[in-house]
């Protein structure tokens, strides 16, 4: 399912092109966040939006599973209700859905609420900027897999991906939605110099798109 952020493309034909290419690209930079996200969660493949902590898979986007799962990290045992793409707990589920109105559990809501999430904790304007660093750190105490900027571990002492991999990642899942863009975009017109300049690749290797969002299925997704 595609993630569902602010439709920019259907707009085109009517509004200011300056304003048209801000919306783009900060459209871009907030999915190609979420897919690092994802990654890093380990929900990046074709199912994310159906994981549950421990791997297993759910069947229904009637609402969150609602399901404590347990399984041994370092050496310790942890119980989550984690699941989904992002890996909500059925209490921040629970407390994100009410503020925002979502009556499911589909992948549209958890989109929305997972960019409330950053939201909350000040971050929407640096990956809408496409600031990933600076966002990284500052949503580290909502996702354990994030490193935290003093420390470089997880808030939560889990495993952590590394900065530098984040980075790597967040390049590919770029280029991704930028190749998605520009493919929309020149099935219905052609390009300005400016489009040109802001739908540009970052130099990160080739993708070939299959999905609406990057996955760790595709044979080109970035291996550690």
């Amino acid at each position: 399912m595609p993630t569902q952020l602010p439709a920019v493309a259907e707009e085109v034909a009517t509004s200011d092109p300056n304003q048209i290419l801000q919306l783009e690209e900060r459209n871009i930079n907030t999915k190609a966040f979420l897919s690092t996200i994802a990654w890093a969660e380990g929900t990046g493949n074709s199912y994310g939006y159906q994981i549950m902590f421990t791997g297993v898979y759910f069947n229904s986007f009637w609402d969150h599973p609602r399901q404590v799962r347990c399984a041994y990290s370092w050496a310790r045992r942890l119980c989550s209700s984690a699941s989904g793409r992002y890996q909500f707990l059925e209490t921040t589920w629970d407390r994100v859905a009410l503020k925002l109105g979502l009556r499911d559990f589909s992948p549209a809501s958890q989109d929305q609420a997972a960019v409330e999430l950053i939201r909350e904790q000040g971050a929407l304007e640096d990956v809408e900027a496409g600031r990933w660093q600076t966002a990284i750190y500052k949503v580290a105490p909502v996702w354990a897999s994030l490193p935290d900027y003093n420390t470089g571990q997880s808030v939560y002492g889990q495993p952590v991906k590394l900065i530098d991999q984040l980075g790597i990642v967040y390049a590919y899942s770029l280029n991704f939605y930028r190749q998605l863009a520009l493919a929309e975009v020149t099935a219905n017109r052609s390009l300005s110099a400016q489009e040109k300049l802001v739908l540009d690749f970052v130099p990160v290797p080739s993708v070939s798109p299959r999905l609406p969002f990057p996955s760790t299925d595709d044979p080109s997704f970035p291996r550690f």
